[in-house]
C-alpha cells in the first residue's frame, strides 16, 4: 500500500508561509499541502520524527492564522524524488474544531476547482 493510499483525508496544495516552534527552535517555511489531518512543511532542516511542535499558518494571504499543535510523523531531508521536496509531515493533534472546519472547507473548495 502506497503512502498516498494510507491518507485518511483529501489534501490541497497551499504554498504559503508557516511557523513551527519546537523548544527553542523556530522554523519559518512553506506549507506544500494541507488536509484536516495534517500538513507537509517544506524545509531543509526538518524536526525529528516524534517531535511535538506548535504550528501556525494561514489558508490564504487574507485569512487569519490557524494555530495547532502537531507531531512530526515523517521527514525527508534528501528524498531524491522530484515530487517530494525536503521537509516533514505533521499530524495535527490539538486544533480547534472551527479551525479544522476551515481546513476542510478550503480542501473541498480546492477540489471543486480541480474538477
Amino acid at each position: 500500500m502506497s503512502f498516498e493510499d494510507r491518507r485518511r483525508h483529501p489534501r490541497a496544495r497551499l504554498g504559503l508561509r508557516c511557523w513551527c516552534e519546537c523548544g527553542d527552535v523556530t522554523i519559518y517555511s512553506m506549507v506544500r499541502d494541507v488536509s484536516e489531518g495534517g500538513l507537509f512543511v517544506r524545509t531543509s532542516a526538518p524536526l525529528e520524527e516524534g517531535a511535538r511542535t506548535k504550528v501556525r499558518w494561514a489558508m490564504t494571504p487574507e485569512d487569519s492564522e490557524i494555530h495547532a499543535e502537531a507531531v512530526v510523523v515523517w521527514k525527508c531531508e534528501d528524498c531524491g524524488k522530484v515530487d517530494v521536496p525536503a521537509g516533514m509531515g505533521l499530524r495535527l493533534e490539538r486544533i480547534e474544531a472551527s479551525e479544522r472546519e476551515r481546513i476542510r472547507a478550503f480542501v473541498e473548495a480546492a477540489s471543486s476547482r480541480e474538477d
